[in-house]
């Protein structure tokens, strides 16, 4: 699926960028209806699990 331009992002800014991820992690993703007025969106991503740790405080 094509991505649509994004708007420019300023370096501060705290949204806007969902789809950007997206797009650039994601091998597929797409919409599906749910009527009567919403959609669902999925994303499918491959890769390796990794078992992340916590950083010490």
């Amino acid at each position: 699926m094509a991505h649509r331009d994004a708007p420019e992002q300023g370096p501060d800014d705290e949204s806007g960028r969902g789809l950007l991820l997206v797009d650039a992690l994601a091998d597929r993703r797409g919409t599906e209806p749910r009527p009567p007025s919403g959609k669902a969106v999925w994303a499918e991503i491959s890769g390796t699990l990794v078992n992340v740790v916590p950083a010490a405080e």
